[in-house]
């Protein structure tokens, strides 16, 4: 059973759970699970955060210890790396060091296989096996050692594959961008001036300790604000790693990841790229997406939450598009992970094809209201008991109104999550959801 990898790698607090004793512990565990591969390369990057330094250095010296070579981005999109470690044969993994949507306080560390998509499951199991085993595993000889090696090419390379992608001229589009002082800071501005825009760009001068920060598409009614003072077209917000997006219309609507993934899936469609007429979302996704599909003959396959999840969906079912509420697309055709910046550009280039605005292509799908909670369990062993009492709450609650409740533990930080969604006003939904955290924060202060 997986203890340390979540739903999107190792996940913590830095210097709590996510220490450097288990990032190098980690760069050891993928030695011992490889075996002497002495010249081989990984690639790693990362977002913003200050903590990358520390992270990174552990994590190198596990490496390196076992012959292994190092090649480092610097800070890049995950899905950038995503598609570096295809490029090169002699490339056996890629790590991203990035909590994505999360504040300064947590890092992470993602692992790509050389094909650029996740670990499996039942791999990350073996690895954190290796982890807690006595480290016996090979140790090159001193002159075998890993060498680092600094690949600073590696953002042109990343920018050139999405030109080609995109290939489209925009000028005479003014557009905003939010780029939570995270990894797309320098490099979502500087693709769009290259392809002609004119570029308004928000919270893109990084410290190391402001990523996320009252910004990006964590806070998208705060980049909205900022998107209706900028006077541009259209605008976008992304999160840390930039593996997730959201969209301003001209007229100020936020344009979630849900009528992202509707736009996509109409346009691919009616070109008849769309494969099977199937797209694949969560749980999570709103029922009123599903309707809107359903107009236009698509199918919704739900998964679990997490794009790891809508990933073996859509290769289950041999699909192309995929992707979360919150902002995760995934365009299987050119990357087999979400990236916020290809979907940015996908979206504009679909605007300018279309000669229409997002106000146009957003309307004809009706989003019906949802409310979310979080409700901190750090201090509380969850087990299946208290997860039944937990949904039994709800549906006490709800009592029988015809209304769709979710309820799970999060995959990257200590909660659980409830939502409530139905075609009702959503102050009623926002009255049954408060009523519904008092029972359980009551039931669980009395375990």
């Amino acid at each position: 059973m997986r203890r340390l990898f979540g739903t999107d790698g190792i996940r913590g607090i830095v210097n709590e759970e996510l220490t450097p004793e288990l990032a190098y512990k980690l760069g050891r565990a993928i030695i011992g699970y490889f075996g002497d591969i002495r010249g081989k390369k990984v690639i790693i990057g990362s977002d913003t955060r200050s903590s990358k330094d520390m992270l990174k250095s552990a994590l190198i010296a596990g490496l390196t210890s076992g012959g292994l070579d190092v090649l480092d981005v610097g800070i890049i999109p995950t899905s950038a790396l995503s598609y570096l470690v295809t490029l090169d044969s002699e490339v056996i993994l890629g790590i991203m060091l990035s909590a994505s949507h999360n504040p300064v306080e947590y890092n992470g560390i993602k692992i790509f296989k050389n094909n650029g998509f996740k670990l499996e499951d039942n791999v990350e199991e073996i690895v954190e096996d290796y982890i807690r085993k006595d480290d016996n595993y090979f140790r090159a000889k001193p002159e075998d050692v890993g060498r680092v090696y600094s690949f600073k090419e590696a953002k042109e390379v990343y920018k050139n594959f999405l030109k080609n992608i995109i290939n489209e001229d925009f000028k005479g589009y003014k557009i905003m961008l939010d780029c939570a002082f995270g990894a797309v800071s320098d490099i979502a501005p500087e693709i769009y001036r290259e392809l002609g825009a004119e570029v308004v760009a928000f919270n893109y001068e990084y410290d190391g300790l402001n990523i996320n920060k009252n910004c990006g598409a964590v806070y998208p009614e705060i980049g909205r604000e900022l998107f209706i003072k900028s006077g541009a077209d259209i605008g976008f917000t992304y999160d840390g790693d930039a593996d997730r997006v959201m969209a301003y219309s001209e007229e100020g609507e936020i344009i979630d990841g849900d009528k992202i993934l509707g736009i996509l899936a109409t346009y691919l469609e009616e070109r008849g790229e769309l494969k099977k007429n199937k797209v694949v979302g969560t749980i999570m996704t709103n029922l009123g997406l599903e309707m809107y599909l359903k107009t236009k003959g698509v199918d919704l396959i739900r998964t679990k939450v997490g794009d790891r999840y809508v990933l073996e969906e859509i290769v289950k079912n041999g699909l192309i598009l995929g992707g979360e509420t919150s902002g995760h697309i995934i365009l299987f055709n050119y990357l087999p992970t979400g990236d916020g910046l290809l979907t940015s550009l996908f979206l504009l280039k679909i605007l300018k094809e279309l000669k229409t605005k997002l106000s146009e292509l957003s309307k004809e799908i009706k989003i019906f209201p949802q409310v979310h909670s979080k409700i901190p369990i750090k201090n509380f062993i969850i087990n299946e008991e208290d997860e039944e009492k937990m949904e039994k709450i709800v549906r006490e609650v709800i009592d029988r109104r015809d209304i769709r409740y979710i309820i799970r533990k999060s995959g990257t930080e200590p909660v659980v999550r409830i939502t409530l969604e139905g075609e009702v006003p959503k102050n009623l939904l926002e009255d049954l959801l408060s009523k519904i955290n008092l029972k359980i924060f009551e039931y669980l202060n009395q375990k």
